[in-house]
């Protein structure tokens, strides 16, 4: 690859990784630096047996950042490259009983359990390549999350409750911005876009009032009757680059490649099981050209993480979205799984 070519595309991965919030530099990094030494610190004192069943991960990278902490009075600071930090919880109660957490040193690992605890490094540090969500695909000791039942979704997607507003100003917006910025990496192209699971036709609504000059052809796939019903009406705004078609992409085979596939709302807990989950993102995976872009976002659990992604030959150049919390001033950011994926063989 040319000098050239591979500064391009090394600016096309920036652009499509989500900054910081804030930038973590001089007084910032010395703040991020204080609360994991507090937390590590609580984690020597109050280290217990392990308890209850693993719920939820949350995996911070400080590989870029100059983190240094003291892990002992006697020696100098250590410098921290990732975090890792477990929600553990009760059987019965469901209710969260103890934290595990796991320290990286420069390659050189400590772990602890402890009773269950708030403090987290603040998320607004840390760009969407720094931070992750892991969950272990539903079968943990909240129970196994089942399918949704189609109907119930499609009601749910009709009212304005606090998943779907999620989706309308915190989510779709940032989809809309991502494809926007695929098409500035290739100005000269203009782009076939999936969505899949695109119901109502919200987002399809907003990418192509927004970016019409950018889009070849956009399609939305959903298996809802009531969705493809009401995407209809959208398609009549643009009747020479919308189309609709009514499919379940689990048991029905993908047939027209895309420059863009997303999956909103799609590959979580409270939508698919595992199996189906995979089967869809084969799918996906065999219609998407090589070089193309795959972008999966989800208010609830992802299944997959970036390491599964990888192994499909998918580039991850995002895993996270955060940003201010509304619904919780208790809580100042809240983060979501946002994956931008590329194609790459």
């Amino acid at each position: 690859m040319s000098n050239t070519l591979s500064a391009i595309c090394q600016s096309a991965d920036r652009s499509l990784t989500f900054p910081e919030l804030e930038p973590c530099t001089g007084e910032e990094a010395s703040d991020l630096a204080a609360v994991i030494e507090y937390v590590y610190q609580f984690c020597k004192n109050n280290a217990q047996a392990p308890e209850g069943g693993l719920y939820i991960t949350y995996d911070y990278d400080f590989s870029q950042k100059n983190i240094h902490i003291r892990t002992a009075t006697d020696l100098p600071k250590k410098k921290v490259t990732r975090l890792s930090t477990s929600s553990y919880i009760h059987q019965e109660s469901k209710q969260c009983v103890a934290r595990e957490w796991v320290f990286d040193f420069d390659g050189k690992t400590e772990k602890y359990y402890t009773p269950r605890m708030a403090l987290f490094p603040p998320v607004k540090y840390f760009t969407g390549m720094e931070l992750e969500i892991r969950s272990p695909h539903g079968e943990n000791l909240a129970g196994p999350r089942p399918e949704v039942v189609w109907d119930h979704w499609d009601s749910h997607d009709t009212e304005i409750n606090n998943d779907v507003n999620t989706y309308i100003t915190k989510i779709h917006p940032k989809i809309v911005e991502c494809v926007e910025k695929i098409g500035q990496i290739s100005p000269q192209k203009r782009l076939t876009i999936l969505d899949i699971g695109g119901g109502r036709g919200r987002l399809a609504e907003k990418i192509l009032e927004k970016l019409p000059e950018k889009v070849k052809e956009m399609v939305i796939l959903d298996k809802s009757t009531s969705a493809y019903k009401a995407a209809r009406q959208v398609v009549r705004k643009f009747p020479e680059q919308l189309k609709v078609k009514q499919m379940d992409v689990v048991e029905e085979k993908l047939t027209q490649e895309a420059d863009v596939v997303i999956l909103s709302g799609v590959l979580q807990h409270t939508v698919l099981s595992l199996s189906n989950a995979q089967a869809v993102l084969i799918n996906c995976h065999s219609i998407l050209r090589n070089g193309g872009y795959l972008i999966i976002a989800s208010r609830a659990d992802a299944i997959f993480t970036a390491y599964s992604f990888e192994q499909l030959n998918l580039k991850v150049l995002n895993k996270t979205l955060s940003y201010p919390s509304t619904e919780k001033p208790e809580r100042s950011f809240r983060t979501h799984s946002f994956y931008v994926l590329q194609k790459t063989g």
